[in-house]
């Protein structure tokens, strides 16, 4: 191609302001260029593909020595539209694609076609022609949605970073600020700064939308701009006459991609609009299945995902999606203005309602850890149904099915107990009834209340409860009231009497035991109270139902109970034990105020073994996480350990630069690697030495079993140690035995002693 007729393409439009972070998607494209054919910069409207393309084929240009064409087709609608617009850029006189075939030729260019998304099949047919025909031709376009043909390589181009890197640098921020001073060149965010993180944060990092927003810096204050994103489309406007009608205002870039969906990928959009924590597949079919048609939900779900309009959440174990802020807004206007908005938002409430119930039915099952993770990611679903039950025409009575199942683990171990008791106050000052929801609702409030500030402060309402339901023969209501009343009364008999009841009754009603946690709470008043056959015998019914089902949260809970006992009687080893057994079992979960008092534990005990250094590092780990997890100690109603008792030893044993260097050391670790290092200091009983041959082919637990065996446990010792039910003990020594031909544990101890204890020692030579 002559110098003429490459200075004859549309070159890529000139760029009028700064081009902000992206480095690394830019060397990325490019890269991509290099090895393919065809790169499709993907991503919803107003993400910056557009921005991106041009930037990319500037810095590309010298690779391409017949010139770099650029084609619009934000204005075309039609096939032949399309056409006639890829002639005019490449300045083909005949508007067919056999023309700009011939004009291409072998000719080394980077064609660069934008806005694809309205007649993306033309722009498939037209891309497999030239990549057939043109062998040097290198095609780079932006689309809402990919080709989907074989040569093709989708980029995807996702929101600006809002989170400031190591370096304290923010793309979005930095996109915000550089918009506001090329209208105010003294514009200062100043200390308003953590508010400008917060508005690109609320628009999720999406460049167009923040542009909008820094242009309103010239008539409002960041503040005002922040409070007035509550109604983001009149905010994000924009009044430049030179931007296509698309990128004047947010709401018409959004509604661009809407014109261009199916009737059902709408009606989907809209519904799920109103799931601000995202959603997972099994919502989608909930409310593809509400649609008159019986939609199946993959297709249009599928259709949204290529779109670039319903993202997928990377890095989950289960596949969950969730659409950005202004995506979310123009759906729930759209669900208004086809008044369905009261519909998508009953099927939202209806569908955390029936995953709460749902969790709750299936909690005691291997499958704990898994419904906690699940919970936290539909916790702003779950708040925003009960803002609606709560809100100005709601159904106050739908906020207690919300509320009360997995209280005690979605909400009260997630320091999360001050907002339930508030929830729970407004529910019950809008309703009346005495129906069995209601009750446990005016329970679970007692119970927090009382945690707070004392039984004497609610037992009258515990008192006139337990009346009620006796009156209408409610016992699930009775016992609950029992188990309450339990805990929080001083350690005792008649403390013991009532959580007996309570868990005699929810034996066989275990939904009852999941929300009052009462079986453990009782296993440790009797370990307090010196009970030790009833507090042997239920520890042994909660291990050998975890061991049953799978669960291991209550057993988890458990041990840190028993730990904290521990240190009461002064068993630091056994305490070390049991605490970080306890959070190993919880290792895979996102740490909680559980985690924290577990560490303050293994710090208390080590406290009373002499390791001081290490007691100072537990307890600054420990306060990575309660800063982590952004609670207090006091947040949670757990039985504890003394924390000034055993931090004030700590700081009369050594100096205090001592104490602030291990501590600092520990306050300073993220809570993952302050885990790892509080398991590694573990002195819990010592693992066993690798056995070669002599093992007689014993699993790794059952030579643990038989070196506990030949040290004269019993049963009941091996469970203790073991954290597992004695009857598991039991099974454990008749494998054993049967396994190597013995008949008694004497036998046993002496086949541990001339073969294992022999071959410890010929491995120590």
């Amino acid at each position: 191609m002559t110098s003429d007729a490459v200075a004859s393409l549309t070159p890529p439009p000139a760029e009028v302001s700064s081009f902000v972070g992206r480095r690394d998607e830019v060397a990325e494209i490019r890269a991509l260029l290099g090895s393919s054919r065809l790169v499709t910069v993907c991503g919803p409207g107003g993400v910056g593909k557009t921005r991106l393309a041009i930037r990319v084929a500037v810095e590309a240009r010298r690779a391409f020595p017949d010139g770099v064409c650029f084609v619009d087709l934000s204005a075309s609608g039609t096939p032949e539209q399309t056409i006639e617009l890829l002639s005019v850029a490449l300045r083909v006189g005949d508007a067919s694609l056999d023309a700009v075939v011939r004009r291409i030729g072998e000719h080394r260019i980077l064609l660069v076609i934008d806005n694809c998304e309205q007649v993306i099949d033309a722009c498939a047919a037209i891309a497999e022609t030239i990549i057939a025909r043109c062998g040097n031709v290198v095609l780079l376009t932006t689309s809402r949605e990919p080709f989907a043909i074989d040569a093709e390589r989708i980029y995807p181009v996702t929101p600006l970073r809002v989170e400031a890197d190591d370096t304290g640098a923010s793309p979005a921020v930095d996109l915000f600020v550089s918009r506001a001073r090329a209208l105010d060149p003294g514009f200062d965010p100043g200390e308003d700064l953590s508010i400008v993180l917060e508005i690109c944060g609320r628009l999720d990092g999406l460049p167009l939308a923040i542009e909008l927003a820094a242009a309103r810096t010239r008539i409002l204050s960041i503040a005002d701009i922040l409070h007035r994103l509550k109604e983001p489309f009149r905010l994000l406007e924009s009044a430049k006459r030179i931007q296509s009608a698309r990128q004047r205002t947010l709401y018409a870039s959004i509604e661009w991609s809407y014109e261009l969906c199916t009737e059902d990928e709408r009606r989907l959009w809209r519904y799920l609009a109103v799931f601000p924590g995202g959603f997972d597949i099994a919502a989608a079919e909930t409310v593809a299945a509400s649609s008159d048609g019986r939609v199946d939900a993959l297709e249009p779900l599928r259709a949204l995902v290529d779109k670039s309009i319903i993202s997928k959440t990377p890095g989950l174990p289960h596949t969950r999606y969730s659409m950005l802020f202004a995506i979310r807004e123009f759906g729930i206007e759209q669900a208004r203005a086809e008044g369905e908005i009261e519909a998508a938002e009953q099927l939202l409430s209806e569908w955390c309602t029936a995953f709460l119930d749902t969790a709750e039915r299936d909690w005691f099952s291997p499958r704990q850890f898994d419904w906690i993770a699940r919970h936290e990611l539909e916790m702003p679903n779950i708040r925003a149904a009960l803002d609606l039950a709560l809100g100005p025409g709601g159904d106050p009575d739908r906020a207690f099915g919300l509320l009360i199942p997995m209280w005690r683990v979605f909400w009260l171990a997630r320091g999360r107990a001050r907002d339930l008791e508030r929830l729970l106050d407004r529910a019950l000052s809008a309703t009346t009834g005495a129906h069995p929801l209601r009750l446990s609702a005016r329970l679970l409030h007692g119970y927090i209340v009382g945690s707070r500030l004392g039984l004497d402060a609610v037992a009258d309402e515990l008192r006139r409860l337990t009346i009620e339901a006796e009156a209408v023969g409610d016992e699930w209501t009775a016992r609950s009231v029992d188990a309450g009343v339990g805990v929080l009364m001083p350690d005792g008999p008649a403390a013991a009497e009532l959580l007996e009841r309570a868990v005699a009754y929810g034996a066989q009603n275990l939904l009852m035991l999941t929300r009052t946690g009462a079986h453990i709470r009782l296993a440790l008043l009797h370990d307090r109270l010196g009970n030790t056959e009833r507090a042997s015998e239920l520890r042994d019914t909660i291990l050998s139902r975890s061991e049953q089902t799978g669960e291991m949260y209550d057993r988890a809970y458990l041990l840190f109970g028993l730990a904290v006992d521990a240190i009461e009687r002064n068993d630091a080893e056994e305490a070390v034990h049991f605490a970080t057994t306890s959070l190993r079992m919880r290792r895979q979960l996102s740490p909680s105020a559980l985690t924290a008092h577990t560490v303050e534990a293994v710090a208390a005990a080590y406290v009373d073994t002499g390791r001081v250094a290490d007691a100072s590092r537990c307890i600054g780990i420990a306060d990575s996480i309660w800063s982590a997890i952004g609670m207090r100690r006091d947040d949670i109603g757990l039985p504890t350990t003394p924390r000034d008792t055993y931090e004030r030893r700590i700081r009369n044993a050594v100096p205090e630069h001592d104490f602030a260097a291990e501590y600092d050391k520990g306050r300073a670790s993220s809570p993952a690697a302050g885990l790892d290092w509080v398991l590694a200091a573990d002195v819990a009983t010592p693992a066993a030495a690798p056995i070669a041959d002599a093992d007689g082919g014993l699993t790794k637990r059952e030579l643990e079993v038989a070196r506990l065996v030949a040290a004269g446990r019993s049963n009941k010792e091996v469970a203790t140690t073991l954290v597992v039910a004695v009857r598991t003990a039991e099974g454990h020594v008749q494998r054993i035995l049967s396994k190597l031909g013995l008949t008694s544990r004497v036998q046993l101890a002496g086949w541990v002693r001339d073969h294992l204890d022999t071959e410890r020692r010929t491995g120590d030579r």
